[in-house]
C-alpha cells in the first residue's frame, strides 16, 4: 500500500507540472511568435548582468507531510493530523558559468508540523497526545542551459541538480490525558528524525528583465529526496516535492 501511495505521489506531481507547463505555454508562444523569428535572442547572455540575486516566494501544491491512522482489533486507532507549511520563502543566487549555462544557488524555507492522538496504548481511559513542530530549510544547487535547443519559449530555461534538505528545531511535545485532565508524561515517541536529507532535483521556468532593471524568474522544481526527514506510524515528510517558485531581483 505505502509503495502504490508513492507511485501515486509521483505522479500526481508529474501532472501538476505538465498541467501547469500546458496552461502558459500557448501564451508565450505567441508572444515569441511577435517580430522576426529568424534567430533565438539570448537573452540571458544579453540582458542579465553576470551574477544576479533575488528573493523568492515558494509554495508547495502537494502536502509536505502525509498523515493516516492506524486501528486495532479493539477499534482503538492512532491518527495524525498535519499542519502543512506550504508556503515559504527564500534567497536564490543566479551566476553566468559560460555560454549558455548559468548555476543558480538557492534556499528556501518551511515551518510545519503534526499532531498525534494515540488511543491504541490507552490504558484506564488515558489518551496520549504527540505535537511535533519542525523548520525545514531547502537549499538546491541547480545548473541552468538557457540555449536556443529544446526551449518551449524564447524566455525559458531547463536546470537539473540536487537539494539539501535540513530539518532544524525540531520541537516535540508529549502529554496524556484522562477524564480528570492531562497529565504527564506519555511514552517516548516512535517517530523517526532525520536531520539531513538529499534529493534530486529538475525544473524548468522563464525569466525576465523589465525597464527598470528589475527581473523575474517563475519557474518550476520537481525533487525526488532519497528519505524521509520525519517517518513514523502515521505521519513522514513527502519524498515526492513539487515546488512552485518566482524570484525578484536586481
Amino acid at each position: 500500500m505505502k509503495k502504490m501511495q508513492r507511485r501515486v505521489s509521483s505522479s500526481v506531481s508529474l501532472m501538476a507540472a505538465c498541467a501547469a507547463a500546458l496552461v502558459v505555454l500557448p501564451a508565450l508562444q505567441a508572444q515569441d511568435s511577435i517580430g522576426s523569428s529568424s534567430s533565438v535572442p539570448e537573452i540571458h547572455e544579453q540582458t542579465l548582468p553576470r551574477i544576479w540575486v533575488g528573493i523568492s516566494a515558494n509554495m508547495s501544491p502537494l502536502k509536505l507531510f502525509t498523515n493516516s491512522s492506524n486501528t486495532n482489533s479493539n477499534g482503538d486507532f492512532l491518527s495524525t493530523t498535519v499542519a502543512n507549511g506550504q508556503a515559504g520563502g527564500g534567497l536564490n543566487l543566479s551566476f553566468h558559468l559560460l555560454h549558455n549555462y548559468w548555476l543558480n544557488i538557492g534556499g528556501s524555507y518551511y515551518f510545519g508540523g503534526y499532531d498525534t492522538s494515540d488511543f491504541i496504548n490507552d490504558t484506564a481511559g488515558t489518551v496520549y497526545v504527540e505535537r511535533t513542530r519542525a523548520r525545514i530549510f531547502d537549499f538546491p544547487v541547480l545548473v541552468r542551459y538557457t540555449g536556443p535547443k529544446f526551449r518551449w519559449s524564447r524566455y525559458s530555461f531547463y536546470e537539473l541538480g540536487g537539494t539539501l534538505r535540513l530539518t532544524t528545531s525540531i520541537d516535540v511535545h508529549e502529554t496524556a490525558a484522562d477524564e480528570n485532565g492531562y497529565f504527564c508524561c506519555a511514552p517516548t515517541t516512535g517517530t523517526r528524525f532525520k536531520n539531513e536529507t538529499e534529493g534530486v532535483t529538475v525544473g524548468t521556468g522563464l525569466v525576465f528583465k523589465d525597464d527598470f532593471g528589475i527581473k523575474s524568474a517563475p519557474e518550476i522544481r520537481y525533487t525526488r529526496y532519497l528519505n524521509s526527514a520525519i517517518a513514523g506510524p502515521t505521519v513522514g515528510t513527502m519524498r515526492n516535492q513539487l515546488e512552485v517558485a518566482i524570484t525578484f531581483g536586481r
